[in-house]
Parts: structure tokens; C-alpha cells; sequence
């Protein structure tokens, strides 16, 4: 018995997979979503607060992080997905092909910030 718990997990078909362009689209769209968001945002404080360049330089990375765990957890968490998955009509599953938990997602989007580090 391992210590994760269960052991057995479901196996899909390898047509099931999504493959590497509609992936490619999939990252697209959504990382495109999340820099309009960011960029609306910062342009919607820029315009309504005077505020100097350097001192939204400091705002703009963690604002950048927030609206990109929203978006990449909450968003892949709700029941509607992201638009990139729903453009590539693509969903996301666990290793027992369930929906996965917020936990999973968080670690996930750890791992895609923190990856290239």
C-alpha cells in the first residue's frame, strides 16, 4: 500500500491525449487572457491614480501573479475552465480521471511559475 493513498488509476487511449499544437494553443490563449487582464488593469490604475512607473513596477509582478493564480486555478477549477481549454476543448483531470482538487491545480501553478527557476 503507498503512502499517497490510492494506487490504481485510470488509463486513457492515446487519442485521448491532447496533443502538442492544440497545447501550444491551449498555453496561448490563456497566457495571452492573463496579460490583457494585467495589462487593463495596470493601464485602469495608471490612468485614474498618479502614480510614477517605478512605483507600478513594484505592483505589477504581484498583480501579475494574482490574476494568473485566479485564472490558472480558480478559473481551471469552476466547472467552465479557461478559454484556452475550451477553445481546444480540452479538459483537465486527476490520475483517477476525476476533477481535480484545488490543492493539485495550486502545486501545478507553483511549478509552472516557479519551472523556469
Amino acid at each position: 500500500m503507498s503512502s499517497f493513498g490510492d494506487t490504481e488509476g485510470v488509463c486513457f487511449r492515446q487519442q485521448d491525449y491532447v496533443g502538442f499544437w492544440k497545447r501550444l494553443l491551449i498555453d496561448a490563449v490563456d497566457l495571452l487572457v492573463i496579460f490583457l487582464v494585467w495589462l487593463a488593469i495596470l493601464l485602469v490604475f495608471s490612468l485614474t491614480l498618479t502614480v510614477s512607473p517605478e512605483s507600478m513596477r513594484g505592483f505589477s509582478r504581484p498583480l501579475l501573479l494574482g490574476i494568473g493564480f485566479l485564472y490558472l486555478v480558480l478559473a481551471k477549477w469552476s466547472r467552465w475552465g479557461t478559454l484556452g481549454y475550451r477553445i481546444g476543448r480540452a479538459r483537465i483531470v486527476n490520475f483517477r480521471g476525476e476533477h481535480p482538487g484545488l490543492g493539485s491545480l495550486t502545486i501545478r501553478f507553483v511549478f509552472f511559475v516557479l519551472g523556469p527557476f
